[in-house]
């Protein structure tokens, strides 16, 4: 992130606004995984200013994407080790359905895999792992995923994961 932050900077003038998108973009993805809803929210708000301005459908696509990805990886690290409470994961069910509903509507097909990914670790986070296994084991076979941003083995650490929940450790040791 603060090699994106300084390239945006570094190329960035007044009225660039690719760099201005960028650089929220990346402030707003900051914010949001160390809790600070506000700072990212404002930020959201500026990377998302400037991508209408330039009718930048895609940074449009990945702001809304970015908000549900980012707040749902700082709520699974804050449940590791505290309650997370209902209002924090119906924000987070609003976004991700916001972030899927506008797929659907651009008709757009380059986050949609990512989103079904939040989805199926959403379900985690409500406990429901019964429909999480089903929903990581459809992602499995999904592609493309950037080598970056998946890993199978995870994948199968959270079914493990989910398995181990339901009382079937058998099965999640075979995982």
């Amino acid at each position: 992130m603060v090699k994106s932050l300084h390239l945006a900077i570094s190329n960035s003038k007044e009225r660039d606004h690719d760099a201005h998108v960028r650089f929220a973009m990346v402030l707003s993805d900051s914010f949001l995984l160390c809790g600070e809803n506000r700072s990212a929210q404002s930020w959201f708000m500026h990377s998302r200013y400037h991508a209408i301005t330039l009718g930048d459908q895609a940074s449009i696509e990945a702001l809304q994407y970015n908000r549900a990805a980012f707040r749902l990886a700082r709520l699974r690290a804050a449940r590791c080790t505290a309650h997370v409470d209902d209002d924090q994961l119906s924000m987070l069910r609003v976004e991700i359905a916001s972030a899927k509903n506008l797929q659907l509507l651009t008709r757009a097909a380059a986050l949609t895999d990512f989103i079904h990914l939040c989805e199926a670790r959403f379900l985690i986070l409500e406990q429901r792992y019964d429909q999480a296994i089903d929903a990581l084991e459809k992602i499995r076979g999904a592609r493309p995923f950037a080598e970056y941003n998946f890993n199978q083995s995870f994948i199968d650490l959270e079914i493990a994961f989910c398995l181990k929940w339901l009382n079937r450790a058998d099965e999640a040791r075979e995982i």
